[in-house]
């Protein structure tokens, strides 16, 4: 049975890397990527990134293949258990592994869970079974695992972990280490169920068992005073489990188990059978919106944004005293909130607009795909860019030169935590902020806010962003990243077609931002440089409050944009 087992993987491409594909353990980012070709999408660079963010440290999955790993290794963590001999390079960063948890014997014998993303991989693991059919050796250019069966024992005492047949799924209940670790989730966690139906008895069977149980005590709580003191406000959207969905599927299993997680949340049970506010759509069709990516990348986005937020009350007032060397009035640090806020309200429309209609043209998902990917954009490729060329300037200076770190790092497609590095998570808020100004102010200064589609993040090693040029429809690029490693003239890495490009540059000892006045600005900057000192982005940023309503302050206001974003007047 263990042979006919092990033919039975093989077969289905266990051991071919054309199949299952991707090569986690690459010490080199780039070869990493490589070997997945174009199957990583947005939802497993999401989860990854959340990962490093330490905000979710653990994800349970009954996939064996490794695309998970790719997206986590891309993402800048290593495999702590299988460490690359020399590894990229990066800023180093407090979640900085992911720990493989894909049987028993890995589950029992993985300490040193603190700071480490885990993976749980229940139902086995391809890249373990690899390993285990032919050692640790690599596959060969046919697919096939160099020296295979040279270790039959590792081999066959590996099999048992991989949960394949419908025989070993109705037998799951009996791996203790994976039964407990789902009771455990369940009774302690809110879950988010992705690209799984529900419909397997004895998971299905083990989610119900723990909610009903749940739910008992609930229902005790609630009778125990005679006034119904401890009545808590609660809804079904309370319920403690999240379910995608295909649309218009209405996967029964699905609506059951989150039937199941509202009774034990408390409230009482919806009447209706087939709508819950905890039920997810997404589209399937390739020009559909939204797709099971888009809702990850607005998952993210959302975060990304509540962490700016929280970043920018927290020490708004001491970039302030660091980069303008004076206090923060209560009356800017307002502002600069309320901006911000403004700011995620308008995104917020713009990625709910679809909720208001019910037409569905090729020309009405255009648009909003459009109004999305302007919003998204932002922390999707932005904030990311900004975040990396911050954390490579902080290498350098640490370094006390740039070595031979630069342009290698800057060809891996790593990701730094926005949460990190709270003072930078204000600083990018505070310069978007003062970029949707200052294009206002130069293409229409008779709008008071700025339209979201007149800047627009573009997908870049660095921070990039595209605004309207004022003479034709190709639209300008403004980059920003560190000073010092790219020749003048080198194309730029970017990706889609710019009338110009400005470029915005710090050292490495201007992290965040370079703290100088205008006046200091060396005259005669290199052609298509010029970057604007903390205080006038600051000023930017406030909007009118920080140049005042007068004609000249608006006058004023107007040329220093415009020679920010190099543009003649």
């Amino acid at each position: 049975m263990v042979r006919g087992k092990a033919l039975f993987l093989d077969t289905m491409g266990f051991a071919n890397e054309h199949v299952m594909a991707g090569r986690p353990r690459e010490p080199d980012a780039l070869a990493v990527l490589a070997s997945y070709g174009n199957r990583l999408g947005a939802r497993h660079h999401a989860l990854a990134r959340l990962a490093r963010e330490g905000l979710a440290p653990l994800l349970v999955t009954t996939n064996y293949d490794l695309l998970l790993e790719g997206a986590y290794r891309l993402a800048g963590l290593v495999d702590r258990d299988f460490p690359p001999s020399s590894p990229t390079a990066i800023p180093a960063a407090t979640i900085a592994t992911y720990a493989r948890v894909a049987g028993a014997r890995y589950y029992f014998g993985s300490g040193e869970t603190q700071r480490t993303a885990r993976l749980f991989k229940i139902h086995g693991c391809v890249d373990h079974y690899r390993m285990a059919r032919g050692g640790a050796a690599p596959l060969t250019a046919s697919g096939t695992a160099a020296g295979a069966g040279s270790n039959p024992a590792a081999w066959a005492a590996y099999l048992p972990a991989l949960v394949f047949s419908y025989r070993e799924i109705q037998t799951w209940r009996h791996d203790a280490w994976s039964r407990d670790l789902i009771r455990t989730l369940l009774r302690t966690q809110s879950l988010v169920l992705c690209g799984y139906s529900g419909a397997d008895p004895v998971l299905h069977s083990t989610f119900r068992e723990v909610y009903d149980e749940m739910s008992a005590v609930q229902a005790a709580r609630t009778l125990e005073p005679a006034d119904g003191s401890v009545q808590r406000d609660v809804s079904a959207d309370d319920a403690p489990l999240f379910f995608f969905d295909v649309a218009g599927k209405r996967e029964f299993h699905g609506f059951e188990l989150l039937r199941a997680a509202t009774a034990a949340s408390g409230p009482p049970l919806r009447d209706t059978l087939l709508e819950h506010p905890n039920h997810v759509e997404f589209e399937v069709a390739p020009d559909a919106f939204p797709r099971l990516d888009d809702h990850f990348r607005l998952l993210l986005h959302f975060v990304m944004r509540e962490t700016q937020q929280r970043a920018l009350l927290a020490r708004g007032r001491r970039l302030s005293l660091r980069l303008l060397k004076r206090p923060c009035p209560d009356t800017e640090h307002t502002t600069l909130l309320a901006r911000f806020a403004a700011l995620r309200k308008a995104e917020f429309s713009a990625v709910m607009q679809g909720e208001s209609t019910s037409a569905d043209t090729a020309s009405v998902r255009m648009s909003m795909r459009r109004s999305f990917d302007a919003a998204i954009g932002w922390t999707w490729l932005f904030l990311p860019g900004l975040m990396r060329e911050l954390a490579l300037a902080e290498l350098v200076e640490s370094r006390q030169g740039p070595g031979d770190a630069p342009d290698g790092v800057r060809d891996a497609p790593w990701y730094y935590p926005v949460s990190e590095r709270p003072e930078w998570a204000a600083w990018a808020a505070i310069l978007e902020l003062a970029i949707h100004d200052m294009v206002r102010r130069v293409h229409d200064p008779a709008v008071s806010v700025a339209p979201l589609n007149w800047v627009l993040a573009e997908d870049s090693q660095f921070a990039v962003v595209s605004f309207p040029d004022g003479a034709g429809v190709q639209p300008a690029a403004l980059c920003i990243r560190l000073r010092g490693f790219d020749r003048i003239g080198r194309p730029l890495r970017m990706i889609g077609a710019f009338r110009r490009i400005v470029i915005w540059e710090f050292s490495e000892q201007d992290v965040p931002w370079a703290a100088r006045e205008w006046a200091d600005v060396p005259q005669g900057p290199a052609p298509g440089t010029l970057t604007p000192p903390a205080d006038i982005i600051w000023r930017f940023a406030l909007g009118d409050a920080g140049w005042g309503a007068s004609p000249d302050a608006l006058n004023t206001a107007r040329q220093w944009a415009a020679t920010s974003l190099g543009i003649a007047t």
